[in-house]
């Protein structure tokens, strides 16, 4: 019976059974945390998805119209059924955000870094996803759905490789570069990934090609762009008297992203808490070395742009190389994967300790992969014919990693929230899952056990000193000044 389970649950069924447990489950913890109110900047996109706010977008927005657009048809229907609780958003995101991680994730993953997936296999992402980022699933935030977005315009274009120029083909082209637009649109720090989809696409495709068709793949990809946009440029000569495609997002009369440069000098990390069901309040851990300089410098609003950023950045390289450091730990740091929680820093510390333990294990599969030949000598028990299918990997495939965790590199200088570390958090739990194998994981501690034991030992004390020094710097209270507020 047992091997007849097994069977159903890993070959023609595994999609749909995957994505109906991951459904199941994802419904089953709405329910169970029976979030009412969407807090803080969940709230504002649920009030942004609103069919009379979408018309009438508002000047204030940090965000585009993307996102609210796709939140639109749960909140039509919650206003329709006049729902008191958003019990709508619950099914539909657990609807679209299973189908994400069981069968799309897998397919985009699996292209570019080879693997093999399973029922079980593809039920590793969502079930750690759960236990240590639930946040993500609990609320309308923007930082699941640009990760998606992105995914598939990349997957869309793979798909293309060694392919003729037909009607369809362009069409693909165009509606990778829309949803490539709709990623930056939703999140905009994703700017990064699709200046480099736009130019790393048509060259890399165009190798032996010719002119033409590099020329060819960049105005559809630009097409698409251009029609995604359009919307944005009908808001922004509406609300500025601009047409432009650019997401207007701006702190007062600041860049949002120059903002955020500034913000990492004094501020380590940031969180949300609720004070109430419906308000949270910024938790902020400082920095007394970025203080000291924030004061050395007497920096002022005004100082506030990237040129000013960079010139503090060649005056105090090792003070900024420092911050970054602490900076990559914070946002490794899932301790607050709620994203609004009720509790403070130092009550995760177990969630925080899991998600090293998942990031850790994660770097012994990427080694015992590249360590593999001698592994596979020493231990007859290794799947080979697993293995072999992980090196199936695009021979580009660090192209793709970095366009996928470009918005992760690029916020890092930035004041940091863990949800900004999330295309990042994802790649480690697909890689447990589709390219983990538990008999080379072993056979890699037990052959080189001192080696493992040293380097986890030094990880998790490098690890945990910084979180917790990061901690014994929080505050409820921060001075205007260093969010650069008069």
């Amino acid at each position: 019976m047992t091997g007849k389970l097994f069977n159903f649950l890993n070959n023609k069924n595994q999609k749909l059974t995957s994505f109906f447990l991951a459904t199941l489950v994802f419904i089953l913890f709405q329910e169970h945390k029976n979030i009412i109110y969407f807090p803080s900047d969940s709230g504002d996109y649920w009030k942004l998805s609103s069919g009379n706010i979408f018309i009438n977008f508002p000047k204030d927005s940090f965000g585009g119209y993307f996102f609210p657009m796709l939140l639109w048809p749960a909140h039509w229907l919650t206003d329709v059924l006049q729902l008191q609780t958003p019990h709508a958003y619950r099914i539909y995101a657990a609807i679209i955000y299973a189908y994400a991680f069981t069968i799309f994730f897998p397919i985009f993953y699996i292209k570019i870094f080879g693997g093999a997936p399973t029922a079980l296999r593809r039920l590793i992402t969502p079930f750690i996803t759960v236990l240590l980022f639930p946040g993500i699933i609990l609320y309308p935030l923007s930082d699941l759905p640009s990760f998606i977005l992105i995914s598939i315009s990349i997957t869309m274009l793979l798909t293309l490789k060694n392919q003729p120029i037909t009607i369809l083909n362009c069409a693909k082209i165009a509606s990778a570069g829309f949803l490539a637009y709709g990623a930056y649109n939703t999140r905009t720090i994703y700017l990064f990934p699709l200046i480099g989809i736009f130019l790393w696409f048509p060259l890399h495709f165009g190798q032996g090609m010719g002119f033409f068709f590099k020329l060819l793949m960049f105005l559809f990809l630009m097409a698409g762009g251009s029609l995604a946009s359009a919307p944005q440029v009908i808001i922004n000569f509406k609300n500025y008297n601009k047409l432009s495609p650019f997401v207007q997002a701006k702190a007062s009369e600041k860049s949002l992203f120059a903002l955020q440069l500034m913000w990492g000098i004094t501020i380590q990390r940031y969180s949300t808490f609720l004070i109430s069901p419906q308000e949270g309040a910024g938790i902020y851990a400082m920095d007394p070395a970025g203080v000291q300089i924030f004061e050395k410098e007497k920096l002022t609003p005004e100082a506030v742009g990237i040129k000013k950023y960079l010139q503090l950045f060649t005056k105090h390289p090792q003070f900024f190389a420092g911050a970054y450091a602490r900076h990559i730990i914070n946002g490794f740091d899932i301790r607050d994967g709620e994203i609004y929680s009720i509790k403070p820093y130092a009550f995760g510390n177990l969630k925080s300790l899991c998600g090293f333990l998942v990031m850790f294990f994660c770097g012994l599969v990427v080694y015992s992969r590249t360590d593999k030949p001698s592994l596979d000598r020493q231990d007859g028990e290794i799947n080979i014919s697993f293995s072999s299918l992980r090196n199936h990997a695009d021979k580009f495939w660090p192209v793709y990693l970095l366009l996928t965790t470009l918005p992760v590199i690029a916020i890092v200088p930035g004041a940091i929230e863990s949800r900004f570390f999330l295309p990042m958090q994802l790649l480690i739990y697909l890689t447990l899952g589709l390219n983990g194998e538990t008999s080379e994981v072993l056979a890699l501690i037990k052959n080189k056990f001192g080696m493992v034991f040293l380097l986890f030992a030094l990880s998790l004390s490098l690890f945990f000193a910084i979180s917790h020094s990061t901690i014994s710097m929080e505050t409820k209270i921060i001075d205007q000044k260093y969010l650069f507020k008069y």
